[in-house]
């Protein structure tokens, strides 16, 4: 019983100011780190058009993809041998290395290069977000401050496109980059207060001493459950819609007047929908959510083709 309540007690989340503070600034961070993301959203594509008209304007704007995508494993890595902060710290400092080069970008070669790194930065920053708030965070309140931080992530990309958009129809690309390293800095002054948290790696280390070598098992990659349902059905699925979500994102701007309307009405569904299933999601069978998703996004696609112009609402 007693070991019951120590239990119980262990997990409650700290109450202190600066435990507060620090979570504040996670999520205070995440969001405005995804609103510098997204200010390039719907300017980018054309920006890339205006300045090299026969630019490979998919594969530039979908390189920061291929940078988050294909560096991911080692940002894990970094992550688990030197700790939270300082990948954290590496993700921001990457954004203010490169926001000039979207300026002085000789070739659109030039420029997928930067979109590359501007991935890795996105791979760093947000990895080591989450990381650090598993850590700040109990068990018991652990999916909650989660949702939270997503939440924030969903409403800096709701942010982000009105504002370069706007931005960018006053003033041009140059104040759109300097919005980036402003937001960027303003991230590095929400990270000061965050905590130099213990890795991973150094924990593990510290309890492998307590137990012997024959206890530690090695598992090597899981290909028995990534290749057999369900896991494999829903990398799939989701393969499939953030293809399509790739393709809206870079080649909208190209097509209809004001395209930031668009993702940010996006961005902002998106806040509703995740709040109503954290509340009400386990009523409901998982199948009929993803299935309705499925159809939403079909439906959504299918009214882009046919009447694009209805979303190219004028921004005053």
């Amino acid at each position: 019983m007693e070991h019951s309540t120590a239990s119980r007690a262990s997990d409650r989340p700290s109450s202190t100011p600066q435990h507060r503070l620090q979570l504040f600034c996670i999520c205070a961070g995440m969001l405005i780190y995804f609103t510098q993301v997204t200010v390039l959203f719907p300017v980018l594509p054309l920006y890339v058009t205006q300045r090299w008209q026969d630019a490979p304007v998919g594969f530039v704007v979908g390189a920061m993809a291929a940078g988050l995508l294909c560096f991911r494993p080692l940002i894990g890595w970094l992550i688990d041998h030197w700790g939270r902060k300082p990948v954290l710290g590496l993700g921001l400092a990457i954004v203010l290395a490169i926001a000039p080069l979207y300026l002085w970008s000789p070739t659109p070669l030039w420029l997928l290069g930067v979109r590359m790194l501007h991935g890795i930065s996105q791979a760093a920053f947000a990895t080591a977000s989450q990381t650090m708030l598993a850590d700040l965070v109990p068990p018991s309140r652990r999916t909650a401050m989660l949702g939270y931080l997503a939440m924030s992530n969903t409403i800096g990309f709701s942010l982000g496109p009105l504002l370069g958009s706007l931005v960018f129809a006053k003033a041009g690309f140059v104040p759109v980059v300097l919005l980036m390293v402003g937001l960027t800095l303003l991230g590095v002054i929400l990270s000061l207060p965050l905590p130099w948290c213990l890795s991973t790696f150094e924990k593990t280390s510290q309890l492998s001493n307590l137990r012997p070598a024959s206890s530690v098992e090695k598992h090597g990659f899981p290909w028995e459950i990534i290749l057999h349902f369900p896991v494999r059905d829903a990398t799939l699925l989701f393969f499939a819609g953030s293809f399509l979500h790739g393709a809206v994102v870079t080649f909208l701007p190209l097509f209809i007047p004001n395209s930031a309307v668009f993702y940010s009405l996006n961005a902002l569904v998106a806040v509703f929908v995740r709040f109503a299933l954290g509340r009400w999601g386990g009523y409901i069978s998982r199948q009929w959510v993803v299935s309705l998703g499925i159809l939403c996004s079909g439906m959504a696609l299918i009214g882009l083709a046919i009447a694009p112009n209805l979303i190219g609402i004028e921004l005053i």
